[in-house]
């Protein structure tokens, strides 16, 4: 029987498939992003809902209800308002010389994207810009991909933002709480006496960086799995090279729609598509099997 030749063709739609497989295989690195996105919102919410008690025993409803009738709301600045709505605040802690922390409800796009690593994934964006931007720096690529990214955050989540929640509306931002302008927020520092409202801004820090770090292992795991396969199938003369490594590749893309050249290269052969891939390469992850969760739709799209 006549071995089937790679082209490039074929190679790139190899390539395509294995990284849709590689972004639907559970793994450590996945379910550990899932726990760090979960201890993140939480600890959000937690310190958010104190500081709104915080800011209110500073600036009473009643007092912002009558300032925040002078405000200038076509102006596009907040240095002319009597009020506005902030998402930046700074805690310190009055029973220690610990330094003051800044605290944003406001996400850094790195934060956001890896708070919503499953929802820009389904959009066809990539959650990991923030992560491979800081590999290629001034690819054009990197900064075309972030503007979609921020556009898709901002129009829906409430996790990308300005700084400032929208002036005309205290309901347009879900983070934004009202008060009086002062300037900027290092000029409002708020004193926590009780070492457990402390423990509330330091979870917040530290449930930050612990999701960033689980994003760039993730992103780590992934290229790794990319970087090994990838290299096979440009070093592979025929498909049966491909199979020695990926044993069930035939379930997730079929050669007669490669060759079809359809534009569906992606198709599954059966919608028994297994849920197992064995172990991907002896090197490097000898002890371990992935177990896919890949349906019809999501290989075909």
């Amino acid at each position: 029987m006549k071995k089937e030749q790679l082209n490039k063709t074929k190679r790139e739609a190899y390539k395509k498939a294995f990284k849709q497989v590689v972004s639907q295989t559970p793994s450590q690195e996945k379910e550990d992003l899932l726990k760090c996105q979960t201890y993140f919102r939480e600890a959000r919410t937690t310190l958010h809902d104190l500081t709104v008690k915080l800011v209110e025993k500073r600036y009473p409803k009643e007092d912002l209800e009558v300032l925040r009738k002078y405000n200038n709301q076509s102006s596009g600045y907040h240095g002319r308002n009597f009020t506005d709505m902030d998402r930046c605040f700074v805690y310190k802690n009055t029973n220690s010389d610990d330094p003051e922390v800044r605290a944003t409800f406001d996400l850094k796009l790195e934060v956001a994207e890896a708070l919503n690593h499953d929802s820009l994934s389904a959009q066809g964006l990539n959650p990991f810009n923030s992560i491979w931007g800081n590999e290629v720096k001034s690819n054009p690529h990197y900064h075309n991909q972030e503007g979609k990214n921020s556009n898709w955050l901002r129009e829906n989540t409430s996790d990308l933002g300005s700084g400032y929640a929208d002036r005309e509306s205290l309901n347009m931002n879900t983070w934004g709480i009202e008060i009086v302008n002062t300037g900027g927020c290092h000029t409002r520092a708020y004193a926590l006496e009780q070492d457990y409202k402390w423990a509330y801004v330091v979870n917040y820090k530290r449930c930050t960086d612990d999701l960033i770090m689980s994003h760039e292992n993730l992103y780590k795991f992934e290229k790794e799995m990319l970087t090994i396969m990838n290299a096979v199938i440009d070093n592979a003369r025929v498909v049966d090279d491909i199979r020695e490594v990926w044993k069930d590749v035939d379930d997730y893309i079929s050669l007669n729609d490669i060759n079809s050249n359809t534009g569906n290269a992606l198709s599954l052969v059966s919608d028994d598509a297994k849920q197992k891939i064995e172990q991907l390469l002896n090197r490097n992850k000898a002890d371990k099997d992935h177990i896919v969760v890949v349906n019809k739709s999501q290989l075909t799209s």
